[in-house]
């Protein structure tokens, strides 16, 4: 064993710098979000972590450009069980601080986390193009704000999110959004942005599946086009502009670890791309399983449960549809929902 992994063994590489811990609570809209200053014990160590695996790492094929080490590509240098129980210090602050621990899923699969080096020449090709945007708009997510949703589809479960600057020199940060077309801040993972199809279908009822089809899928284009309206020419998601407001910022600072539910828009907030081209942006991302609020927790009534029917039926005559829906508007496909025909006839 080298003198580096020596070194992480004897100093704990996750230890949390409880003596120096600075942490300050805000409300965005209806939601808590934390900003803990001086979070890790050895920062430096931790990003060294991440440059002396750096050759295992893999180009996102999300929302972000660039880099990422998932900590399952260092399991022999930080156990599961030691990044849970780091997990659990972590959750325990914030209930200290007036967090609500009862929202989080202890012993959760999915929770998870990873480096991500931003990188905006090291992109995934999967998001770029797609038949849901209209022709020559592509999907660029510097440039429009994202969720990160939960792996488990159609159920309360979201992520909280937590983002940790392991870089000394920072620019930007992160910015919570409002999206004014579609008028939430919880982007397309809800079924209020979904359900705005169901008066066209009521009307439609007797009318060819085929045309039905296009009905659902022209919705599901409008919401996807209002969803990620900003093209790359219009620079990196920043301040308020006419697509989106600026509902908090989060400045990036060095060890500074951001906490905020991944079901709420967010972005790398940033007024000069060009920064990134001679400075490094690592951080370090942490995604806790968590339920959703209570208020925001779908109703499951008759009609969401024959709307949800209806977009099941388009999505498998049309497979793109389908794709869209599971990525990002996690819909709960319930098979129990009662025949179409007889709802609509009421």
């Amino acid at each position: 064993m080298c003198d580096f992994y020596v070194i992480i063994k004897l100093m704990g590489i996750l230890d949390i710098d409880y003596d120096n811990l600075v942490v300050n609570k805000f409300l965005i809209v209806d939601r808590m979000g934390f900003q803990i200053d001086n979070f890790y014990k050895y920062p430096n160590l931790v990003a060294a972590l991440f440059h002396k695996h750096k050759n295992k790492s893999r180009t996102a094929e999300s929302n972000y450009p660039g880099k990422l080490l998932f900590m399952s590509d260092v399991e022999d240098v930080i156990g599961r069980t030691l990044f849970c129980e780091h997990l659990d210090e972590l959750k325990n602050i914030l209930a200290e601080n007036g967090g609500d621990h009862s929202k989080f899923v202890q012993g959760e699969k999915h929770d998870n986390g990873n480096f991500s080096l931003y990188h905006e020449d090291v992109r995934s090709e999967k998001n770029q193009e797609s038949c849901l945007l209209p022709i020559g708009q592509k999907f660029d997510p510097i440039c429009n704000p994202h969720t990160d949703p939960h792996p488990e589809t159609g159920t309360d479960m979201i992520y909280t999110s937590t983002i940790c600057c392991l870089s000394k020199e920072c620019h930007g940060g992160t910015g919570i959004y409002y999206n004014k077309h579609l008028k939430t801040y919880t982007g397309l993972t809800n079924y209020e942005t979904v359900k705005g199809v169901f008066p066209k279908l009521k009307t439609s009822h007797d009318r060819p599946s085929e045309e039905l089809d296009s009905i659902v899928e022209s919705h599901i284009k409008d919401i996807v086009s209002k969803g990620s309206p900003r093209q790359s020419h219009e620079g990196c998601m920043n301040d308020t502009d006419e697509h989106f407001e600026l509902l908090h910022f989060f400045p990036m600072k060095f060890n500074r670890m951001i906490v905020f539910d991944g079901d709420m828009l967010h972005s790398m907030y940033a007024k000069d791309k060009s920064f990134f081209d001679t400075h490094e942006r690592l951080t370090m991302n942490y995604f806790m399983s968590a339920r959703k609020p209570q208020e925001h927790q779908p109703d499951y009534n008759t009609e969401q449960c024959v709307l949800e029917k209806l977009v099941r039926d388009v999505a498998q005559r049309r497979p793109y549809v389908n794709t869209f829906l599971k990525l990002f508007l996690k819909i709960d496909v319930r098979r129990d929902a009662p025949q179409t025909k007889d709802i609509f006839k009421k």
